[in-house]
């Protein structure tokens, strides 16, 4: 036991520690594809995205687009590595989910900041 850690559980939750970063690679992805598809049915996305405004006419539009979606992609990346270097600690259990939602959060609000 760690001194001032009372109660904190190092028991092993390695089935935990799997399940959470995979099931977090294949909903999160999904859920954001599915939420931009639904944007561009629901004509929430028009023929340019609102990042684009910035840019001088529309030439520029699809750098911006794809840094944008790049950057989202990469911090998803960076979160979900993290999830692996949390350690299988059950007392930690809370953290790592927290870190999934976080990071499915990111990918989910990539089609949100084309609006």
């Amino acid at each position: 036991m760690v001194p001032g850690m009372s109660g904190f559980d190092r028991g092993r939750d390695v089935r935990g520690w799997v399940v959470v970063p995979l099931a977090t690679l294949v909903v999160a992805p999904l859920v954001a594809g599915s939420l931009g598809l639904l944007m561009v049915i629901g004509g929430g996305l028009g023929e340019a995205p609102s990042i684009c405004a910035a840019r001088p006419g529309h030439n520029q539009c699809e750098e911006t687009t794809l840094s944008t979606l790049a950057e989202h992609v990469l911090l998803f990346g960076a979160l979900w590595l993290l999830l692996w270097l949390t350690p299988w600690w059950r007392g930690l259990r809370a953290a790592r989910i927290v870190l999934a939602v976080l990071a499915g959060a990111v990918l989910v609000l990539a089609p949100f900041r084309m609006i």
